[in-house]
């Protein structure tokens, strides 16, 4: 071979794709890392089909009574969701940080008690590369559950929110993010009178200092899921009003000390992202409880728009 300055570059340039590291996870041919973290970029068709199945399993699995069983035993999406590493997104509700989270995000909320999620549908469903893009409606229906009826969208007892957003899969074809959108969510779920926004904070304390309802037995615990964190002065800041041994009058006092806030922006220091935190309460009250509290638990606290772009999905 003649080592003329044209071969040189040629060489040069071939040993360069042969070293080309993998750093999305994806290669000319086809190899992925097998970093759970990493995600992988495909043209395998199966594997794509089987990411979309996956996706649409997520959505089917929020259909009651579907969710007792998941929050009840969380190993039954392990094949879904990478358990080590999945987090995820989902605005404007808020940032999950890990599996345990994803599942209260899906699962919790889908059957609270007071509404489940009756039905839905795939309005689009597209795997490419490393991720799966969906649009979904999703189908609420509210309790007593003796008017639900998927083909309204929205009246007194039914309501739909519609999703639509990103799955990233890894090299096991397991999700390790997702990043979602629900628009609208105010235009859902606002309320537009102060009666209504009172009665809000009253069902709120209740459930947080008297009496809430466990989803998995379909029981009501007459004991409410924060009541430590409303007890008396020590749980608020000096010079607050607070009644020693009276969690429920000093959460309503709390609630109506601070604005009552728009489903548009959750993540704030509102009533609003209260209501939400208190839903998953009796799932990891370790965790939501402080979130409920006066101080907000770094969760329930005004944030900059900056925020949002302090972590990728």
């Amino acid at each position: 071979m003649k080592f003329t300055y044209h071969n040189i570059l040629k060489a040069i340039a071939v040993s360069s794709l042969i070293c080309l590291p993998i750093a999305n996870g994806f290669a000319g041919n086809g190899a992925c890392s097998n970093d759970p973290a990493v995600s992988c970029s495909t043209k395998s068709q199966s594997s794509l089909e089987t990411r979309k199945n996956k996706v649409a399993e997520i959505y089917k699995g929020l259909i009651y009574p579907n969710p007792k069983a998941v929050l009840a035993d969380h190993s039954i999406v392990n094949h879904i969701f990478e358990e080590s590493v999945v987090k995820g997104r989902v605005n404007p509700a808020g940032a999950y940080g890990d599996f345990e989270a994803a599942i209260e995000y899906f699962y919790a909320l889908a059957y609270t008690g007071a509404s489940m999620v009756d039905s839905v549908e795939v309005l689009s469903l597209v795997a490419s590369g490393d991720k799966v893009a969906v649009e979904v409606d999703i189908h609420f229906c509210n309790a007593p559950y003796n008017a639900c009826n998927p083909a309204v969208k929205v009246d007194a007892s039914n309501t739909t929110l519609r999703q639509t957003g990103f799955y990233t899969f890894n090299a096991n074809d397991k999700v390790i993010s997702f990043d979602l959108t629900i628009p609208n969510l105010g235009k859902a779920h606002n309320r537009q009178t102060d009666a209504q926004r009172m009665q809000d904070i009253i069902n709120v304390c209740a459930v947080l200092t008297t009496a809430h309802y466990n989803v998995i037995n379909e029981q009501v615990v007459y004991q409410g899921t924060c009541p430590t964190y409303f007890d008396g002065p020590e749980d608020f800041p000096a010079g607050f009003p607070a009644v020693q041994g009276q969690p429920m009058l000093n959460c309503i006092s709390h609630m109506m000390s601070i604005p009552y806030g728009t489903w548009d922006q959750p993540e704030s220091n509102t009533v609003v992202c209260r209501m939400l935190h208190s839903l998953i309460t009796p799932i990891r009250p370790e965790v939501h409880c402080p979130h409920v509290s006066y101080f907000g638990g770094g969760e329930c606290v005004d944030k900059p728009y900056s925020h949002f772009f302090e972590a990728e999905f």
